[in-house]
């Protein structure tokens, strides 16, 4: 395993970005390492086939990539269809808020005994003195 230390100075040295200190320390590890040595000329060789430009995809490549982008799983398309994605996480939300208020409406039914306007709001315990009274006190 290669210190990363040595492979920063490795890659500088390959811009020129090096001091002296630095450039006796690289080619100490150079003359002691074959790993380090192959990594040098990996790198070397990456940039002459970058620089030079002489990499091309096949023809076609781009139609490829194109059709394999378009086919999901078991050769689908997919298909992009804002309303009915956004339609069918409205129905999720809106059944699910359905499902709540049925079960607030039951557990109030069950501990009021009725499933009145006075029962939901909770109202339906005061007369229209202690409401009176409740709103005059200060506090």
């Amino acid at each position: 395993m290669l210190d990363q230390h040595l492979l920063d100075l490795l890659m500088r040295s390959l811009d020129g970005d090096l001091d002296d200190t630095d450039r006796t320390m690289l080619e100490k590890a150079l003359s002691e390492s074959e790993e380090l040595r192959k990594e040098k000329n990996k790198l070397i060789r990456l940039r002459k086939l970058v620089g030079s430009g002489d990499y091309q995809f096949e023809h076609g490549f781009t139609d490829r990539v194109m059709n394999r982008l378009a086919k999901l799983k078991n050769g689908k398309s997919i298909e992009f269809n804002f309303a009915r994605d956004l339609n069918r996480i409205f129905m999720r939300v809106a059944v699910t808020g359905v499902a709540a208020i049925i079960l607030l409406l039951l557990s109030i039914y069950l501990t009021t005994g009725s499933v009145s306007l006075d029962s939901l709001s909770g109202a339906e315990n005061y007369s229209e003195d202690n409401v009176i009274s409740y709103l005059l006190i200060e506090k």
